[in-house]
């Protein structure tokens, strides 16, 4: 019953809901035309075979100029008879043909439509390549060095560089000490020599040689200059 329906509804120019019209999926050329000729005459009962040719004659005699169509051989096999007469491996041929009136390439059931969600998140796959095929990053170069090996070595190069330069450090270090042993070397601080400074004499002094200031127990005694 419900292969007879469904050829019904394939040949039928109405709707089945509201009655609307509407142009038919299968014309009646296309549904006889895709059962085989041999199941037709083997499988549909004699007396309805009898009767399309008689309706046929009929109609050639009373209508000569009026072309007689396969819908008239519908109209007396019927679809309910034809589902019932004809077994469903055979009737594949009418589902095929009205697949492919439909839309479905091949008679095959539609993919299912993705949705906007998954029509923007899947993605095609891309080409997959060769790990020998894909090109190896350059490594890293720190400015005046080789190739960083470590983390160690990236965040030692990452760190700045110190304002003053080694060159500058040894040239201050050079004038402190400099500096200092200015500093410690001055006349107030070094002892003098007797051989660095010269006997200063006095002005009130007697400038003869042979007077001598000796100091003796906390006591002066100056002898006089002979004359």
């Amino acid at each position: 019953d419900l292969v007879g329906w469904l050829i019904g509804a394939l040949l039928a120019d109405k709707s089945f809901l509201d009655g609307a019209p509407r142009t038919p999926v299968l014309s009646a050329l296309q549904a006889r035309t895709a059962i085989d000729g041999r199941v037709w005459h083997s499988r549909i009962p004699l007396h309805v075979r009898v009767a399309i040719d008689d309706a046929r004659f009929a109609h050639q005699r009373e209508r000569p100029n009026e072309p007689y169509g396969v819908e008239r051989d519908l109209q007396i096999a019927t679809p309910a008879l034809i589902a019932a007469s004809i077994p469903l491996k055979d009737l594949g041929g009418v589902l095929d043909v009205a697949g492919q009136a439909l839309g479905f390439e091949d008679g095959a059931a539609p993919q299912a439509r993705p949705n906007a969600r998954e029509k923007h998140s899947a993605r095609p796959p891309g080409p997959v390549e060769s790990t020998e095929d894909v090109p190896k990053a350059p490594p890293s170069v720190v400015k005046g060095a080789g190739p960083v090996e470590s983390l160690a070595d990236l965040l030692e190069s990452s760190m700045p560089e110190p304002s003053t330069k080694p060159g500058k450090i040894a040239g201050l270090a050079s004038e402190e000490s400099n500096t200092a042993k200015f500093e410690f070397e001055s006349p107030d601080t070094v002892e003098p020599s007797a051989d660095h400074f010269e006997p200063l004499y006095d002005e009130m002094e007697p400038t003869n040689p042979g007077s001598v200031v000796a100091l003796k127990g906390g006591s002066e005694s100056v002898k006089p200059p002979k004359e």
